[in-house]
C-alpha cells in the first residue's frame, strides 16, 4: 500500500556481487519515466487543444450520439469543462440527495466541501443532460476525468483512462436507456481520446449501482489495479473498467495473383461446367476485403442504437 516498500536500501542498495545491478536499476527507472512521460503527454491532448485551451472533446462526434430521442424522452448532451455557478449547485444537490447515505455506509462520511472541491477543479469534465421538450432544463450529468489507474489511491501510476467520478439522474429519466446512452458516449470519447479504459469506483455494499454497471457490456473488476497497491477492502471500494484491446494491425493484402493461388490451392475444385475465376475477380474481391478490414478496424463497437435498449 502507499508508504510501504522503498526497500533499496535495506537489500544493498544498487550494487551487486554478479556486477551490473544498478544498469538494471537504472534501465528500469528509465522505462518507468519513459512510460510515465508518454502518459502525461497522452492526457495533455486530451486535456487541451493545440492552443493550450480546454479541448472541446465531443467536437467532430456525430449528432446521434449527442441526442437521446427514445422511450418519451428528447436529450441533448453537452459537454463542458467546468460548470456555471446554477449548474454546480444543482449537480451538488443531486449528487448529495443520491449518495450522501452511501457515503455514510462506506465509512467514508459525506463532506459537503470536498464534493464542491471535486466538482470544481481544473480537471474537472463533464457531460451536462438537457430536456429539449422543457427548456434545456439540466436533468442529469455525469463528471469524469483524464487520469491513471493510480488516481483512485492518489498515485501516478497504471495506464490512461476515463475516470467516471459521478453520474446521476433525474428519477423521472430513469429507467429509460439513458444512462446506458451515456456511458455508450463515454467509451467513445475515452477510445477517441486513446485511452486504456473507463474506469468506474464503486463503494463496497451499493448493489445497485454494481448491478446497473456490470449490465453494462463489457465491465468487470480491474485486477490490474493491484499492481500498484490497490486494496478494496482498505479503501472501501472496488474499481470496475470496461478495458479496451489494442487496435488491431491493418491487414497486409498480398497481390491478386498471390491470393488467387492461395484461393485455388485451399478450394475443391469447382465443377466443369463453372468458369474458373480470373485474376481480376479475386483482385476485386481482395479490394472490398481490404477497405471492411480497414472501416471495422477504425470502428467502435458502441453505436447509439445499442445505447437505447
Amino acid at each position: 500500500m502507499k508508504g510501504q516498500g522503498g526497500g533499496g536500501t535495506a537489500k544493498g542498495g544498487g550494487k551487486s556481487r554478479s556486477g551490473g545491478g544498478t544498469v538494471v536499476i537504472k534501465k528500469t527507472k528509465e522505462r518507468k519515466t519513459s512510460a510515465l512521460e508518454g502518459t502525461i503527454l497522452q492526457l495533455r491532448a486530451a486535456l487541451f487543444d493545440e492552443r493550450g485551451q480546454d479541448k472541446n472533446i465531443i467536437q467532430g462526434i456525430a449528432p446521434s450520439f449527442l441526442t437521446y430521442q427514445r422511450n418519451g424522452l428528447n436529450v441533448g448532451i453537452e459537454f463542458s469543462p467546468k460548470l456555471t455557478e446554477d449548474d454546480m449547485e444543482w449537480a451538488f444537490e443531486i449528487t448529495r440527495q443520491n449518495m450522501e447515505s452511501r457515503y455514510d455506509a462506506s465509512g467514508y462520511g459525506w463532506d459537503d466541501e470536498d464534493k464542491e472541491r471535486e466538482l470544481t477543479e481544473q480537471g474537472a469534465r463533464f457531460l451536462l443532460l438537457r430536456d429539449k421538450n422543457d427548456g434545456d432544463k439540466l436533468i442529469g450529468y455525469a463528471h469524469f476525468r483524464f487520469t491513471v489507474q493510480g488516481e483512485v489511491i492518489d498515485e501516478m501510476a497504471g495506464d490512461s483512462c476515463v475516470h467516471l467520478v459521478d453520474i446521476h439522474l433525474e428519477d423521472p429519466y430513469k429507467r429509460k436507456g439513458l444512462g446506458k446512452h451515456v456511458m455508450v458516449l463515454l467509451e467513445l470519447i475515452a477510445r477517441r481520446e486513446k485511452m486504456s479504459r473507463v474506469s468506474v469506483p464503486v463503494y463496497l455494499g451499493d448493489e445497485e449501482f454494481k448491478t446497473w454497471l456490470l449490465s453494462q457490456r463489457g465491465y468487470a473488476v480491474d485486477e490490474s489495479c493491484v499492481a500498484f497497491g490497490f486494496d478494496a477492502e482498505m479503501e472501501g471500494f472496488e474499481v470496475f473498467a470496461k478495458v479496451f484491446a489494442p487496435a488491431p494491425a491493418k491487414a497486409t493484402v498480398a497481390s491478386a495473383a498471390t491470393v488467387a493461388a492461395a484461393v485455388a490451392a485451399a478450394a475443391p475444385a469447382a465443377p466443369a461446367s463453372a468458369p474458373a475465376a480470373t485474376s481480376d475477380d479475386v483482385e476485386k474481391l481482395s479490394t472490398v476485403f481490404t477497405k471492411a478490414t480497414d472501416l471495422a478496424a477504425d470502428a467502435t463497437t458502441a453505436t447509439p442504437d445499442a445505447a437505447s435498449s
